[in-house]
């Protein structure tokens, strides 16, 4: 959820747009695995991504794979939040996600 980037730290997370991208294919009637499998990823991967199940680093590919493949640009895939709205992340087993 944080950057690194000199002395300075960036927090951020996904931006709505990046959000709203997919709860509007999925009103449409696009099954949430199906735009997990364009992108590449295993079908859970964009739920664990879309309900803060795992960490998002600013520049995150798996973001930038996935927003790619929903035409959003990778600068446009990512928000910067202020250290305060930030929420414990959960780790575990479930936290992780890769490639399919």
């Amino acid at each position: 959820m944080h950057h690194q980037n000199g002395d300075e730290t960036s927090y951020v997370r996904l931006s709505a747009r990046f959000k709203r991208a997919i709860f509007d294919l999925r009103f449409r009637g696009v099954r949430q695995s199906e735009i997990a499998i364009q992108a590449g990823f295993h079908p859970t991967a964009v739920s664990k991504l879309l309900h803060d199940a795992v960490p998002v680093r600013a520049g995150d590919p798996r973001v930038v794979r996935l927003g790619a493949a929903l035409g959003i640009p990778a600068e446009e895939c990512f928000e910067q939040i202020d250290r305060g709205e930030i929420e414990p992340v959960r780790d575990g087993p479930s936290a992780t996600i890769g490639a399919a």
